[in-house]
């Protein structure tokens, strides 16, 4: 290789490093431009989710960046369409190929449990707003995870239904998936702990929906309440077949369904539907819906709204002083604040152990409203 050959490869290396350098540190008085990747179903299934997380998050950055200086941050977004095979791909290019230094949204447990070996393997912090199964089980990893856990949600759905509400044959419609499967089976066992008993239980597959045969041997056995696993789409068919079938009685789901669409589909039929609210409300709370529905003119928020607000909250501080992903890592365990969701402090596993705390909400007048006895 002749010396002049050598010295313009040396030259190209050299300009490339300092390209590289410039993206991602300071330059004088320039800015660092970081990039967060965001994970959450935008077309398909769960649309409605996804678009409150996704404006939840564009919301918090401009808030945040404009209290900021020096610092440009780039919000990379991908589809999941709530597809676990999805999810892979699109985390796969965040983190490869855009090189952002944090995930956020990840909207449906399926898709969590599938991209949460790549966050290990990739070392990519990837905070959790809504999947409700996954459960990190690597002390120090790289997934955080804020939505409450499957046992602590049915824990307090079964005793609000059997204590709070006196109802003691419970029936079980859920869809057979990560999140359907996992929840349901922490409520059932806690509703044979509270000496009360499940007398139907019923799966059906995601891509269903006809629920007519489910709803039919339900409504033969000698049930007080329907407890309904599902999301908006499965939930708004299996309330209005239910109707039809004439099938009457205490109708309780997830907040997986809360959105306007829900409301203006299922119209008076879901007069009465009690529903849970992973939510601790604060001052943040109030003041952080009137900013989103000023924004966005939506005035039904998505639980996993909150959350994907506070975990851009929680990054941009953490990015004030360092956009390095190991660092970042380190930085959410040592997390203890109170943001628009509630108290947020992560265990050694990555869990938030502050929401535990659940609130109810039923259907009135065609709005979501606080349960009241």
């Amino acid at each position: 290789m002749s010396k002049s050959t050598k010295t313009i490869i040396w030259i190209v290396v050299i300009l490339a490093i300092i390209g590289i350098w410039y993206s991602v540190a300071k330059n004088g008085d320039g800015e660092k431009t970081i990039k967060i990747g965001l994970l959450a179903p935008l077309s398909e299934k769960n649309i409605s989710i996804g678009a409150d997380v996704r404006n939840a998050v564009e919301l918090a950055l401009e808030q945040e960046l404009a209290n900021l200086e020096n610092i440009e941050i780039e919000l990379v977004v991908e589809d999941t369409k709530c597809d676990p095979a999805e999810g892979v791909t699109g985390f796969t290019k965040l983190a490869d190929i855009d090189n952002v230094q944090a995930i956020v949204g990840i909207v449906c447990s399926g898709v969590a449990e599938a991209i949460g070996p790549l966050a290990e393997e990739k070392n990519v912090p990837t905070l959790l707003s809504v999947a409700a199964s996954y459960k990190p089980e690597k002390e120090a990893g790289w997934v955080f995870k804020f939505w409450p856990s499957n046992k602590d949600r049915a824990n307090y759905e079964a005793s609000f239904i059997v204590e709070d509400l006196g109802l003691k044959k419970i029936a079980v419609i859920h869809v057979n998936n990560a999140f359907g499967l996992g929840l349901k089976e922490e409520f059932e066992k806690k509703v044979g702990e509270l000496g009360a008993e499940i007398v139907a239980l019923e799966a059906y597959n995601p891509e269903v929906t006809d629920f007519k045969t489910n709803l039919t041997k339900i409504k033969d056995a000698d049930l007080e309440a329907l407890f309904i696993i599902a999301y908006e789409p499965a939930a708004i068919n299996i309330l209005k077949q239910a109707k039809e079938l004439d099938l009457n009685t205490q109708f309780l789901t997830l907040s997986t369904i809360i959105s306007e669409s829900f409301l203006t589909s299922i119209g008076e039929i879901g007069e009465g539907l009690i529903l849970d609210l992973p939510i601790t409300r604060s001052d943040q709370t109030d003041e952080f819906e009137k900013k989103f529905i000023a924004r966005f003119e939506d005035k039904v928020l998505h639980p996993g709204t909150y959350f994907a607000s506070d975990s851009i909250k929680i990054l941009v501080e953490i990015l004030k002083d360092t956009a390095e992903r190991q660092k970042i890592k380190d930085r959410l365990y040592q997390v203890s604040t109170t943001g628009v969701s509630g108290k947020i402090e992560f265990d050694e596993f990555g869990i938030n152990k502050k929401k535990n705390i659940f609130n109810m909400l039923q259907i009135k007048s065609g709005q979501f409203v606080p349960y009241e006895d």
